[in-house]
């Protein structure tokens, strides 16, 4: 008798989701080989969003009366939750912007992510630890949650700052970090800092830099997501936990199949990290006594 899988007919698949960011390519192989290993699956995707290059993102408003089997999207606000609602075909959420939005979502667990950010600090000795956050985001809030709540446990110090998302669209740099800046210039050190993403540790590393905050010895920094392209080509390089994206994209498109067979999947699946990525923004050992401290950077700067 042939297997469920076996009788499956080739899935037309949409993902409605900006596939620019590195991680995304890996999470795409995560999607074809599940889609390979059930029946075939045939993937709409979104172009880059270069408008200059007249293309722009393929939305969930985009896909009426598209004549597919499923999308996986990222739902950002009301009008998405609206628009998924009305396309009569399975939908999973992919975003971690709103806490709660009725459809199934298959992510990051944030929350272990920052634990695994603050053990990765505290394992080079600091006990002062900080968090850089984004106001307004689900997931910057559960990363700031399992930061937080590790340092306590081990008995730090955690400082918080979330920011405000946009200060205006004509404002200038000086204006968008003048929160950071501020912030950075009471915090005691040594500091170990998780910044909410690899791009804002960049934004903290070179206000760091504009500071005379020597990285790593007085402020350690480390990033999420791991994107090569921000993470390996600054000085010095940038530490970052690393998401599974390939197990997100398996998973991913394991609960997709699921509600395409008119099948239930759980509201939330948080799919664990992969670990963290050390590198130069993290790699020094914490020391409270100046003298220790300087004796002991001295010596990590000039082992060669």
């Amino acid at each position: 008798m042939p297997t469920r899988d076996a009788m499956k007919v080739r899935r037309l698949v949409a993902i409605a989701y900006p596939l620019a960011v590195p991680h995304m390519t890996i999470f795409l192989r995560g999607v074809m080989d599940y889609g390979q290993e059930h029946g075939g699956w045939s993937l709409t995707t979104s172009p880059p969003s270069l408008i200059g290059a007249g293309e722009k993102a393929l939305t969930l408003a985009d896909l009426r009366g598209w004549p597919g089997d499923g999308v996986f999207a990222a739902i950002l606000n009301q009008a998405d939750i609206h628009m998924a609602r009305r396309l009569r075909i399975p939908v999973l959420n992919g975003a971690s912007t709103l806490r709660d939005t009725g459809i199934p979502r298959v992510r990051p667990d944030h929350y272990a992510m920052g634990r695994l950010a603050a053990e990765h600090l505290l394992g080079r000795g600091f006990q002062r630890l900080a968090y850089y956050g984004l106001q307004g985001f689900w997931f910057s809030e559960e990363r700031c949650r399992g930061f937080a709540e590790r340092a306590q446990q081990a008995g730090a110090t955690c400082d918080v700052l979330q920011v405000p998302q946009d200060c205006g669209r004509w404002a200038s740099w000086q204006k968008r970090t003048k929160l950071l800046v501020g912030w950075l210039k009471q915090l005691q050190r040594p500091v170990g800092i998780l910044a909410v993403q690899d791009y804002r540790a960049r934004v903290l590393m070179e206000e760091c830099g504009r500071l005379n905050l020597h990285i790593p010895h007085d402020v350690a920094v480390i990033g999420m997501e791991d994107d090569p392209t921000l993470c390996e080509f600054c000085r010095p390089t940038l530490s970052s936990v690393v998401r599974d994206s390939w197990r997100l994209g398996f998973e991913t498109a394991a609960a997709l199949d699921r509600l395409m067979d008119g099948l239930s999947v759980p509201d939330d699946l948080p799919v664990a990290p992969a670990g963290v990525v050390a590198r130069q923004s993290t790699d020094t050992i914490a020391v409270e006594d100046p003298h220790l401290a300087a004796a002991l950077h001295f010596i990590h700067d000039h082992l060669n």
